[in-house]
């Protein structure tokens, strides 16, 4: 479809029929339109008086024509359903290859002037927030199939999760921040407990439900291999529980102990056989 056709045709329309029914703005409530978009060429002399409706539809199609953003959201009461639809399609397409195109070429810079500067995210006056929002955001995530939860996009862009994860780390290890902040020295072991606890359980549905990694027909033979070194190993190992002495593999001792009333930690690890 030829968007610049069909705007040059609806205007001519309004044009008919503002005429035919004696619309004027001296005696009517009308808006003037920029035949061509002001916020591309300018305040130029030549346009025509719609009526609120027209404007609204005409700044859509605007849009649609020009490939910039020239309408508004207050606009969406006065535009058809399948015509707002659309142009939000659009602007979305036109969004999402903006931030592609530069996203990695400014993201690191406006980051880091960002968080120099105490804005955006990085304002203190968020801090009781941002949590809140992560918890928001991966929920979205995670139910829509969308972002690192898109199984096809995870394959496609393995390599990159990967490599921002390794550089975010380290970032933050450097830094001294987020997880490596010193204040949090004594909270670590137990949110990696919990997050473990919480996360293992999301995991291993998801690689029940998909038949990914271990459960992957494809990772078979690797699984079946690693099974057979790590029961070669863990054979190998010895423990002894400090409860009564009794001595065995870990698995061992820890159904002993618990057989006889107490915790399956109370042993330690002796030379390997």
């Amino acid at each position: 479809m030829d968007y610049f056709d069909l705007y040059y045709a609806y205007l001519a329309q309004c044009e008919r029929e503002n005429w035919f029914n004696m619309r004027d703005p001296n005696h009517d409530y009308m808006e003037w339109n920029h035949t061509l978009p002001q916020c591309i060429f300018g305040d130029l002399p030549f346009g025509q008086w719609l009526t609120i409706e027209q404007h609204a539809i005409a700044s859509c199609l605007q849009t649609l024509a020009f490939q910039t953003l020239c309408h508004c959201g207050w606009h969406k009461k006065s535009v058809p359903g399948n015509l707002w639809e659309l142009v939000c399609e659009e602007v979305l397409t036109e969004r999402k290859n903006h931030a592609a195109e530069n996203g990695r070429k400014y993201g690191p810079s406006v980051g880091a002037k960002l968080y120099e500067e105490n804005k955006g995210l990085f304002n203190p006056d968020y801090k009781d927030l941002k949590s809140e929002w992560c918890r928001k955001g991966i929920k979205t995530q995670v139910e829509g199939g969308v972002g690192i939860h898109d199984l096809e996009r995870r394959k496609e862009w393995a390599d990159t999760y990967a490599e921002n994860g390794l550089k975010n780390g380290h970032t933050s290890f450097k830094n001294k921040i987020a997880l490596f902040d010193k204040k949090y020295d004594g909270s670590r072991k137990e949110w990696a407990s919990n997050a473990g606890k919480i996360g293992g359980k999301v995991t291993g549905a998801k690689v029940v439900e998909f038949k990914i990694g271990i459960l992957d027909p494809a990772n078979a033979d690797r699984v079946k291999g690693g099974q057979r070194k790590g029961g070669e190993t863990s054979n190998k190992q010895k423990w002894m529980s400090t409860l009564d002495g009794f001595v065995s593999t870990a698995a061992g001792v820890t159904s002993h102990n618990r057989s006889i009333g107490g915790s399956g930690k109370d042993k330690i690890k002796l030379q390997d056989s």
